[in-house]
């Protein structure tokens, strides 16, 4: 077996693998930008978290219609 060959049945398992330890680390991360202090100085920071609450909700959504599907 060619390392060509070898690799591509890696892609799959590794992208599986980091794509479930970022969902495991996403919402701990959103929470902690969300919970910071309501001044002008952390304003950015928790623009960044709500937007990874959208992200978090849209990808929930997403595997609901194609549960349903």
């Amino acid at each position: 077996m060619s390392k060509e060959e070898g690799s591509s049945s890696l892609a799959p398992d590794l992208k599986a693998q980091i794509d479930e330890t970022l969902e495991e680390i996403t919402t701990p991360c959103v929470l902690e930008l969300l919970g910071l202090p309501l001044t002008d100085e952390y304003q950015t920071k928790r623009k960044e978290g709500l937007q990874g609450v959208r992200n978090i909700l849209s990808a929930v959504r997403g595997r609901s219609a194609s549960a349903i599907a």
